[in-house]
């Protein structure tokens, strides 16, 4: 299920969020409005894999279908951040391998952590 997962832990689907919207534009929910604009900036490949967005204290971070956590940190500078996340995501798959986490918080320096096989015991 694809969706936004709210401080109160509870998971709520995307396409329910913006119906919700829609009904009242002037929602005063800021998680709410931090998580679609998150969505949004986000590339039309990479949007199609947000399993959620979390916003925690002004922080936000996403979950990627069968990808990393991606932390970025303040809701700034997001297209900065989409373009960092879409880069990284990129050469991980064009050296056949992936991140388990990726975080775009300060874009013109992004960090990731590489999915490590465990060796045979």
């Amino acid at each position: 299920m694809y969706g936004w997962v709210k401080n109160d832990g509870m998971t709520h689907p995307m396409d329910h969020l913006l119906r919700a919207l829609r009904k009242d534009a002037r929602t005063g929910d800021t998680e709410v409005q931090t998580a679609l604009r998150v969505a949004a900036a986000l590339p039309a490949r990479v949007a199609a894999r947000v399993k959620w967005v979390r916003t925690v204290d002004r922080s936000v971070r996403l979950r990627l279908d069968e990808g990393p956590v991606v932390e970025l940190g303040s809701a700034d500078r997001l297209a900065q951040k989409a373009y960092a996340l879409r880069e990284v995501l990129s050469w991980y798959s064009a050296q056949r391998a992936s991140a388990e986490y990726v975080d775009v918080s300060v874009p013109d320096r992004p960090i990731a952590r590489p999915i490590v096989a465990q060796a045979a015991l």
